[in-house]
């Protein structure tokens, strides 16, 4: 096999991969965006653990990021102590509703009777970060 057909051999596979893997981001944003109702209204709200509103945002990078954070988390027993911080609300799709949050160890419980889906934060310095930035965008 001579130099030029063994690169015609080697294109397809890469060009195949990278067409892959296009798709494959465009399905995960798709699905973030499927899970709720309608996106383009989706919002998330900050609050203390007063129900003070601290922040609230409409941007769908911020609500997809948030979204995807919580996703992506770990599923755990709840540890003793937990002390919550803060709240914030999701408006659309199967997190929907209030959930608590403990900002120093990352963790995040949907606010109900068992506190179900209880979550350890992966990133939880990104999640902070994306979360507080609702409150100064205010």
């Amino acid at each position: 096999m001579n130099t030029f057909s063994m690169k015609a051999v080697l294109r397809p596979p890469i060009i195949v991969s990278i067409v892959v893997l296009t798709l494959l981001a465009g399905f995960t944003s798709a699905s973030l965006a499927g899970d709720m109702e309608n996106p383009e209204q989706a919002y998330v709200s900050f609050y203390d653990l007063d129900m003070k509103e601290l922040g609230k945002s409409d941007d769908f990078t911020t609500v997809t990021g948030i979204t995807s954070m919580i996703i992506g988390s770990e599923q755990i027993d709840m540890p003793p102590n937990t002390n919550w911080t803060h709240k914030f609300y999701f408006s659309a799709g199967k997190l929907k509703g209030i959930w608590l949050y403990n900002a120093a160890d990352g963790i995040a419980a949907k606010e109900n009777e068992k506190l179900k889906p209880l979550c350890k934060l992966q990133e939880n310095e990104q999640f902070k970060k994306l979360l507080f930035s609702i409150r100064t965008a205010q």
